[in-house]
């Protein structure tokens, strides 16, 4: 197990490959992907595929209960953008630092310069400059998106659907649950 940075509250755990593996379901940890390829490479190459956006099933992960929003989120989003969709989504208060862990990518805002000090800084992305389009997402694309580094909500956001038309803006198609304690 390598420990990738230093958060406020605690230590983030991914496994070699990348992958988070701290309270995580091994079953979901071993269908998560990742990627031995640049950003530009897969960018460049889902590029005209994935220009109008998709559906995305965001799952959170690690409780007693099922909890699940679907979207519908543009491919000309930025991760940071993503971000607000998911807080307003899943009920959450933005209250807490967030990243996104794409492959070996980190996609997290850094304010302290010190969360990704022992990381590689081409795998450190912002994500006011990352957009799902760049990230080349597919059907059955997985990412994972963790909120509040001391609570460690990890969710899993999984994309099912690719959409042929224009998606003005991002929109929550359905939900599971409405609230969790512990903002």
């Amino acid at each position: 197990m390598i420990r990738h940075g230093m958060a406020r509250s605690g230590m983030r755990l991914f496994d070699p490959d990348g992958m988070y593996s701290g309270w995580a379901n091994p079953a979901w940890r071993m269908t998560c992907c990742s990627t031995t390829k640049t950003l530009r490479e897969v960018g460049d190459a889902r590029r005209s595929a994935s220009s109008h956006g998709g559906v995305q099933e965001v799952s959170l992960l690690d409780t007693d209960m099922t909890i699940n929003r679907i979207l519908e989120v543009p491919a000309r989003l930025r991760m940071k953008q993503l971000h607000t969709v998911l807080q307003f989504a899943m009920g959450w208060k933005n209250y807490h630092l967030y990243e996104f862990r794409w492959g070996p990518y980190f996609i997290s805002e850094d304010p302290d310069g010190e969360l990704y000090a022992d990381v590689d800084p081409d795998l450190v992305l912002d994500p006011g400059d990352v957009t799902l389009a760049r990230l080349g997402l597919s059907e059955d694309s997985l990412l994972t998106y963790v909120y509040d580094f001391g609570d460690h909500w990890v969710h899993s956001i999984r994309v099912t659907a690719e959409l042929s038309g224009p998606i003005p803006r991002p929109r929550v198609i359905a939900e599971a649950l409405t609230s969790v304690a512990g903002r």
